[in-house]
């Protein structure tokens, strides 16, 4: 089984929207709680839920069901075709868009599960990468 993950707008780089003021007798220092965003970064991986590697990654510009297609084909062209795929995933706008639903129409080996939005096996995938 195969476990497909997206992690979509990591932060590449921030900073404070204002500078930490120093500590002052009988006053600790002070951190400002919100950042700026200097540009973000998606991923897109399958991890091997029985031997723990990643089997295909990849950093799309912008997350669309093309971009997803796409990985399915790559992933569809890695994966020996005697073996049936079994794709388990939280769900995503893209992930049951028309065309995605068609591809896998197309592609009776695969076979797609979704699974809660906060299940916490997924991260596996943010872990290894």
């Amino acid at each position: 089984m195969l476990s497909v993950d997206d992690k979509t707008g990591m932060m590449t780089a921030r900073s404070r929207t204002r500078p930490t003021t120093r500590p002052v007798p009988g006053r600790p220092s002070r951190q400002e709680h919100e950042d700026v965003r200097h540009g973000t970064a998606s991923l897109l991986a399958a991890l091997d839920v029985h031997g723990g590697g990643i089997v295909q990654a990849t950093d799309p510009d912008r997350n669309t069901a093309a971009n997803f297609t796409c990985f399915l084909d790559e992933l569809d062209a890695t994966v020996p075709a005697h073996l049936q795929v079994h794709l388990g995933w939280r769900g995503g706008s893209w992930h049951i868009a028309c065309d995605t639903r068609w591809w896998f129409v197309d592609r009776p080996r695969f076979h797609a599960h979704s699974t809660p939005s906060h299940a916490s096996w997924l991260n596996q995938v943010e872990l290894c990468c």
